[in-house]
């Protein structure tokens, strides 16, 4: 069934699988800056707008694919990964200060 999918389909099936991807490196990251903030009562530095740019990428990142648009895909998907990253300093920053 899937090779009878038009070429815009096949990339948002592909696009769709990538967000659950995404979604396995970004959840253990917001858990951890959660848990930062139940700890020490706040977040310092880039946590937040971090963690709110991440969806707003991921948003542009999905029709970006379906659209076939590699370099807004790749800078969107960066970012996002960035943002990711950035959670995991945070948050991991937090927790030993604390």
């Amino acid at each position: 069934m899937f090779d009878r999918l038009p070429s815009w389909g096949k990339r948002a099936s592909w696009a769709h699988q990538n967000s659950f991807e995404a979604f396995g490196l970004h959840a253990p990251a917001a858990l951890l800056a959660l848990i930062a903030v139940l700890q020490i009562g706040e977040l310092q530095g880039l946590a937040i707008p971090a963690a709110l740019v991440q969806p707003m990428l991921r948003l542009i990142y999905l029709p970006a694919y379906v659209a076939n648009v590699p370099p807004l895909r790749g800078l969107c998907w960066a970012g996002a990964l960035l943002c990711t990253g950035i959670l995991y300093i945070e948050g991991v920053r937090a927790l030993l200060v604390a």
